[in-house]
């Protein structure tokens, strides 16, 4: 059955997507297919093969009538020219520019006069390529990084981009292209500018740069940062040009309505005809420009900030009529986000536009992803998550109007009727994959392997593949052949089966024949101020105790063979009435053993919330009485919560916190402790939610155990490195350290085999750095990093292992292997079943030797300097 033909949502698998030169068309690419559609009638028109072929990149050119492509039909992507779709299919064969090595391009910007395009590419390229003379020529390169973000001149004859000058900086360059020249717009090696346009007048360039630093002071640590630091800004091409943000002398103001000169007033538009009822007029022929004039000579100092505030800038693109449009994004935390679900998120930046005429700035439209101009900069088209609307450059949208139509601007993605055929589907996705290691893998001959045989191995067995989840198997079998870590394929069309989210109380039950009920024999305790990180028992109002009895969920009794679990199935974040039968008194957590249990991987954000849990009348309906009750018993009781989706945060939060008693107790308060469930950005939070207090103390350990890898654990060895080298003493209270946040004494860590990636970095890191002593098992062995950028058509990310880790010490020998600690220590089953941490024992074993050997202090300062005035000798008086 999932071999079978089916169709899919156009708006779920949008890729690329281009408007019209003149802006009443939409051209996109989806699933892997190409479109092109009228903004808001018309029929849908599909260009090129759609069986077992990738179609990306989809572009116009200039006639408004041709449209040029990427397509991977004879398995290697190529360039395609097709003609109008709505011509007979004799009538309109397609040019295939076969030969040409241009790599993987990474998007097309095509030229406003020839039919000729530029693009950056995956070996750090910038491409030219002309259509009409099937050649190609690379005009620039980069040794630190790919080349994003580049415009053509209006006179088509020079080409503006930025481009990686060393591993931190980029520059904005020139080149001219019939002569090849190359030149510097800004100074390199100094700043990062990028996303540089034209001005449609060619009198400017416009670019964002990161050149404002504003430090931001942390709110818990003594630390400062540039969260936003970019701002637009523009360049005159030519030397006589004024600062178009001031006003020249005996200028009117900004706004002023007087009357103008009938030279000066801008043109009324002509009356609308178009061949599409309701479509824009069409362009008037365009005139042949004359050559753009740059001033190259001093260039550099003649940039100029926009006066608007700094901020997170993404795109710059001019307009007509001296207007710039620009987006702009909040400053956001990282919790709950990560390359996963980054395509899912539905865009939140602001479109905003400046008028340099006006000097003035405007807001336009919010819930932008990203956003394009068409080529005579009419019309504007930006993306909302899964949302296309097409309005007037530089015009605000009627937001009060509804629906796909014009006055509204959204484009109606349900008009495009994408069919998928799986299997021939499997076998483009499966070549592609394989062309992404072949031209992404970190060594160019493909840690020896014979890739090419691992193609034909692998290929002839997708005829047999009869499930997607089938089709993930062999893909990753394919790329295991590499031997590599991080060699990952996640995702895609997978056929939904049905899902029953299991409802959590935060909880564990024995069931208890007395009663007929399951006795609470353990209550999670989390935070008890986040919903999602604590108990729904410990609710404000609820009361349930260690030792009471529930008997029943939402009315229905529980028994031996009917289990709290069995009745919370599809329960998950939906409020359940629990009937409660108190027989202890004990208190919330009383009595009960808390195993020292491994956490589970989780990165998601804690959700706060209001709704509190309200307690019910107390009742016990006749059919709910238990029978052979104590007699200190009180009468059942009801109370209304909210169940738990997953109970993977509360009993981290609840094996943190006891781990952390365990240290202080045990070490009489001498000694913290940190555990890192990861190197993204949940684990980065969680180190120092614990390291501010923590690091106060004589001694500190840090547990890595089960760290699912990212990249911040130089970030966390960076505090972990700091040395006291001296004191600050007020007149009142303790003296600080210095620097601080600095632990006065030992540091040990512990690990294990699940620690992997940027845990497998920070394990070996910290025994490099000779931080102290690691004590556990040896880790994962993984650490050839990625970039997961790539999407397959269904929406698969496979990621390519890029970044291959070398060490002082052992060169590249920690990637499958991992790192050895320096005191094995086992955690066998029997241990985890009795509550035993034999890793964490030891680890208290080894930093009170540490101690005892060097006992750490805070040194004498000895008495307080004395600045009191010398006292000088008498003078004799003579006689």
């Amino acid at each position: 059955m999932q071999r079978n033909r089916k169709f899919v949502k156009a708006a779920s698998y949008l890729d690329h997507y281009t408007l019209h030169p003149q802006g009443h068309s939409v051209a996109l690419t989806t699933r892997g297919q190409a479109f092109a559609l009228s903004n808001w009638e018309g029929a849908v028109l599909p260009y090129g093969k759609t069986a077992g072929v990738r179609s990306r990149l989809i572009e116009w050119l200039n006639d408004g009538q041709r449209l040029v492509m990427l397509s991977d039909a004879d398995g290697e992507e190529v360039i395609e020219i097709h003609p109008d779709a709505s011509k007979s299919q004799a009538d309109r064969p397609v040019e295939r520019l076969t030969g040409l090595d241009i790599g993987r391009p990474l998007y097309f910007k095509l030229s406003p006069r020839h039919d000729r395009l530029i693009f950056g590419n995956h070996r750090y390229e910038l491409v030219l390529v002309d259509l009409a003379q099937k050649s190609y020529k690379v005009l620039d390169k980069s040794s630190y990084g790919r080349i994003y973000g580049m415009d053509w001149s209006p006179d088509g004859e020079w080409v503006v981009y930025s481009l990686r000058t060393s591993l931190y900086t980029a520059a904005i360059k020139l080149c001219h292209i019939e002569s090849g020249a190359t030149h510097f717009v800004t100074a390199p090696n100094n700043l990062q500018d990028f996303g540089p346009s034209f001005d449609p007048t060619g009198k400017y360039i416009y670019f964002l740069s990161f050149r404002d630093f504003d430090p931001v002071h942390d709110s818990y640590y003594f630390d400062l940062n540039f969260p936003r630091g970019s701002r637009p800004y523009l360049v005159t091409l030519q030397k006589e040009l004024p600062n178009p943000f001031i006003p020249a002398p005996g200028e009117p103001p900004a706004g002023d309505n007087g009357k103008k000169d009938e030279a000066d007033k801008a043109p009324a538009p002509e009356a609308a005809k178009s061949d599409k009822e309701g479509g824009p007029p069409p362009s008037k022929p365009e005139e042949k420009d004359k050559s753009l004039r740059i001033d190259l000579e001093g260039i550099q100092s003649r940039v100029v900030a926009f006066p608007v505030a700094e901020g997170r800038y993404h795109q710059i693109r001019g307009i007509n009529k001296d207007k710039v449009l620009f987006t702009s994004f909040p400053v956001e935390g990282s919790l709950g986000k990560n390359w996963r679900n980054h395509e899912e998120e539905e865009g939140n930046g602001a479109l905003e536009m400046y008028d340099l005429a006006e000097r003035k700035k405007e807001f336009i439209v919010n819930g932008v992803s990203d956003f394009g101009v068409s080529r005579d900069r009419n019309y504007l088209m930006y993306r909302n998550g899964k949302h296309l609307r097409v309005l007037k450059a530089g015009e605000k949208p009627d937001n009060g109007a509804s629906g796909y139509t014009k006055k509204s601007g959204w484009i109606d993605l349900s008009r495009v009727r994408v069919a998928v055929n799986p299997p021939d589907e499997w076998q483009q996705m499966f070549r592609e994959a394989w062309r992404l290691q072949r031209d992404h893998f970190w060594s160019d001959d493909m840690a020896q392997v014979d890739w090419q045989q691992v193609y034909q191995r692998y290929f002839s067995l997708i005829d047999r593949v009869t499930t997607r989840s089938e089709f993930s198997d062999l893909m990753w079998e394919m790329q295991g052949e590499l031997g590599t870590s991080h060699a990952y394929e996640i995702g895609g069309d997978y056929r939904p089966s049905p899902r029953y989210d299991q409802g959590f109380l935060g909880a564990d039950f024995e069931y208890d024949p007395a009663s007929g009920g399951y006795r609470i024999s353990h209550i999670v305790q989390g935070d008890a101020w986040v919903e999602r990180w604590d108990s729904p028992l410990r609710r404000l109002g609820v009361n349930a105790q260690v030792g009471d009895i529930l008997l029943a969920i939402d009315g229905q009794r529980l028994s031996r063979e009917v289990s709290p679990q069995q009745l919370l199935v599809n329960r998950a974040s939906t409020e359940v009435q629990l009937t409660l039968l108190g027989v202890g008194g004990q208190g919330p957590g009383a009595g009960d053993r808390r195993p020292e249990t491994a956490p589970e991987q989780n990165d998601s954000q804690p959700k706060n919330t209001t709704s509190q849990p309200s307690s019910l009348p107390a009742s016990h309906p006749p059919n709910l009485q238990p029978p052979n009750l104590p007699p200190s018993t009180s009468p059942p009781r009801t109370v209304l919560v909210k169940t738990l989706r997953s109970e993977t945060e509360a009993r981290y939060r609840e094996w943190v916190e006891t781990n952390r008693r365990r240290v202080h107790a045990e070490t009489g308060e001498r000694v913290g402790y940190v555990h890192i469930p990861d190197m993204g950005a949940f684990g980065y939070a969680e180190f120092h939610r614990y390291y501010l207090a923590e690091s106060e103390r004589e001694g500190l350990m840090v547990d890595v155990r089960f760290n699912g890898g990212g990249n911040v654990s130089q970030l966390l060895l960076e505090k972990l490195a700091r040395r006291r080298i001296g004191y600050k003493q007020p007149r009142y209270g303790q003296a600080f350290p210095y620097p601080v946040h600095s632990v006065l004494g030992p540091l040990v860590a512990l690990t294990n085999e699940f620690a992997g990636s940027d845990g497998d970095i920070f394990t070996h890191a910290f025994k490099i750095m000779g931080l102290g002593p690691v004590i556990g098992k040896r880790t994962w062995g993984g650490v050839i990093g990625i970039s997961p950028r790539h999407t397959l058509v269904d929406g698969t990310i496979t990621t390519q292992p890029e970044f291959s880790s070398w060490f002082q010490d052992v060169g590249w020998a920690v990637e499958n292997y991992g790192t050895d600690p320096d005191i094995e220590v086992e955690l066998k089953p029997q241990d985890y079943v009795a509550g035993h941490d034999p890793q964490l024992e030891r680890g208290l074993q080894e930093i009170l030797k540490l101690m005892e050997a060097n006992p750490p202090r805070i040194p004498d300062f000895g008495p307080r300097p004395s600045r009191e005035l010398p006292k000088l000798p008498k003078l004799q008086k003579n006689n």
